[in-house]
């Protein structure tokens, strides 16, 4: 899955477990853990999420 925003992007040096709100950090820890699989955040023309797991 893949979300993204025009907006102003993740700021540098964004550390999810730093610097991420709580619903951010539950997402993240519910596909890493839930689902065994990754996240990526990433800034080019606003921020950009990619969610990947195996169905």
């Amino acid at each position: 899955m893949e979300f993204s925003d025009n907006g102003e992007g993740f700021p540098g040096g964004f550390d999810v477990h730093k610097n991420a709100n709580i619903g951010l950090k539950i997402v993240n820890d519910m596909v890493k853990e839930d689902l065994n699989g990754s996240m990526q955040m990433s800034s080019a023309e606003g921020a950009q999420v990619r969610i990947r797991f195996r169905l």
